[in-house]
C-alpha cells in the first residue's frame, strides 16, 4: 500500500500536506520539534516505522545524510524534496534558479518583468512560498527560488527555465564537500531537454552546462554582458545599469536573459530594472555619520557575497564587519582574495577568533580587532574608521549564532548605527 511520509512539518510540510489530502493519499506526519503523538503524528522514530513507508517528502532542513533518510534510501524507499513532490502537480512553465548568492534579487527581477506581459506570475520557493502552495491555483508562470536544500532530493524535477547564476563554496556544515554542493547545484538542470533553455554563467568555472540545444550565457564575452554601464543582449542594448552596485551585475545579466528568451521586450525590461527595488540587507546605505557611510550587507552570508560586495568599494578605505556562525567555510579564500581597499578589519560573534586569526594572513590590514558581540563591533568600527571612508557589514557567515535570521541581523545592525550622535 502507497503511503507518504513528511518529513518536517514547517511551511513547505503543511502545503504538501494538502495536495496529499486533496488527492486522498494516505501520510504521516514526523517532525523533530513535535511530540504530539497520535492521529497521522509520528513520535519517536525508529528504522521500522522509515520502512513502512514507500516515499519521503522533506522539508528543505532535513538533511539527505540525516540518519533515518540514510536508512530509508538504503532499504529502496523513495526520497524526495518538497519542490519535487510539488512539481508533480504544477502544470504551467516553471523559471527556475539557484546560484550560491543573488538567487532572491534574481527571482524577484524576473518576477517583475514577467509580469508586464503576463497575467498570473508568482514568486515562489527558497524565498517563504512553497511550490506546493500552488497547487490548483490559476498561474501562466512560475518563477522558482530554488536553494541547493531543495536540490538535494530531486528526481523528475524539470523547469522550462533552468538558471545558475554562480557556484563557490558554501553550505558545507550541511552537503560535507564542495564537490558534493557543485553536484548539487547542477541538479537543477539534470531533466532540460531540448524544448528547454539553461542559462548560465560563463565566468564560473564551477558551471557545467548541460547537453542540449538552447544555452545562454552571461558574463564579460558572453550573450549577455556589460559594455559602459550598458546591458547588450546578443549585441543588442536592452538597459543601462548606471548606480546600480557591481554586485548586482550576474542577477541583472541573468534576469535579461530570461526575460529576452520569455519574449519580453526591452523597453519593459529596462523600465523595469530602473523601477526595480533592490533586497533589503544588501548594500543598503544606512546613514552618513561623521563622514563615514555605514552599509548595512546583513544579506551576504558567504564569503563569494562579501567579495562581491566590496567591488563596490573599490575606490575607498573600507572597515570591514566580518562573523556570526561559520558554516564550515574555509577563510584562507576570503583574505587571499581580499581587496586592498579593506584597511579594517572587525571580527565578532561565535566564528569571532578563527576569523580574526585567518585576518592574519592579510598583511595589508591597518587595524584588525576581536569582538564577542555586534554591539562592541559597532562600537569600535565608529572609533577607528576615519572622514571619508566606509563601515561594511558584510558578516560572510551564518547569523543563527544570536539571530533567527540575516534580516533581524541587519535591523540590529541599523539600529545600533542609528543612535550615535553627530559630532
Amino acid at each position: 500500500m502507497e503511503k507518504y511520509l513528511i518529513y518536517g512539518y514547517g511551511t513547505s510540510g503543511h502545503s504538501v500536506e494538502n495536495i496529499l489530502m486533496d488527492q486522498k493519499i494516505s501520510y504521516d506526519i514526523y517532525d523533530d520539534n513535535l511530540s504530539v503523538d497520535g492521529g497521522v503524528f509520528v513520535k519517536n522514530m525508529t528504522k521500522r516505522k522509515i520502512a513502512k513507508y514507500s516515499t519521503i517528502i522533506l522539508s528543505p532542513g532535513v538533511s539527505i545524510f540525516s540518519k533515518y533518510i540514510r536508512y530509508a534510501k538504503k532499504i529502496g524507499v523513495e526520497v524526495i524534496s518538497e519542490i519535487e513532490f510539488a512539481g508533480r502537480f504544477i502544470t504551467c512553465p516553471i523559471i527556475a534558479v539557484t546560484g550560491t548568492d543573488g538567487k532572491t534579487t534574481t527571482v524577484k527581477l524576473i518576477e517583475s518583468i514577467l509580469k508586464n506581459v503576463f497575467k498570473n506570475v508568482y514568486c515562489v520557493g527558497n524565498i517563504g512560498v512553497p511550490l506546493s502552495s500552488m497547487y490548483k491555483k490559476k498561474c501562466d508562470v512560475l518563477v522558482v527560488e530554488v536553494s541547493s536544500f531543495q536540490l538535494e532530493a530531486v528526481k523528475n524535477f524539470h523547469p522550462h527555465i533552468a538558471v545558475i547564476l554562480n557556484i563557490a563554496s558554501d553550505h558545507i556544515d550541511r552537503h560535507k564537500t564542495l564537490e558534493n554542493y557543485i553536484k548539487v547545484k547542477h541538479n537543477i538542470f539534470l531533466n532540460l531537454n531540448n524544448d528547454d533553455i539553461a542559462i548560465y554563467n560563463a565566468d564560473d568555472n564551477n558551471i557545467t552546462p548541460p547537453i542540449i540545444d538552447k544555452l545562454v550565457t552571461f558574463g564579460k564575452n558572453a550573450d549577455c554582458r556589460i559594455i559602459d554601464n550598458n546591458i547588450y543582449y546578443k549585441n543588442s542594448m536592452v538597459s543601462s545599469v548606471y548606480n546600480i552596485p557591481k554586485t548586482y551585475f550576474e542577477d541583472l545579466l541573468a534576469s535579461v536573459c530570461v526575460a529576452k528568451n520569455m519574449g519580453v521586450d526591452n523597453e519593459i525590461i529596462s523600465t523595469t530594472i530602473c523601477n526595480f527595488t533592490l533586497s533589503s540587507h544588501r548594500l543598503q546605505f544606512v546613514r552618513e555619520l561623521n563622514g563615514v557611510r555605514y552599509i548595512d550587507d546583513s544579506k551576504s552570508t558567504s564569503i563569494h557575497s562579501t567579495l562581491g560586495a566590496l567591488k563596490s568599494f573599490e575606490s575607498d578605505q573600507v572597515t570591514l564587519i566580518l562573523g556570526g556562525l561559520n558554516k564550515k567555510l574555509n577563510f584562507d579564500e576570503l583574505f587571499t582574495k581580499l581587496p586592498n581597499c579593506v584597511k579594517n578589519i572587525i571580527t565578532f560573534g561565535k566564528s569571532s577568533s578563527y576569523i580574526y586569526k585567518k585576518s592574519k594572513k592579510c598583511k595589508h590590514i591597518e587595524q584588525r580587532m576581536k569582538c564577542n558581540s555586534l554591539l562592541e563591533a559597532v562600537s569600535c568600527a565608529y572609533t577607528i574608521t576615519t572622514v571619508g571612508d566606509v563601515v561594511l557589514f558584510s558578516p560572510a557567515c551564518a547569523s543563527f549564532d544570536n539571530y533567527d535570521n540575516y534580516a533581524k541581523r541587519g535591523e540590529h545592525f541599523v539600529s545600533l548605527v542609528n543612535k550615535y550622535v553627530k559630532e
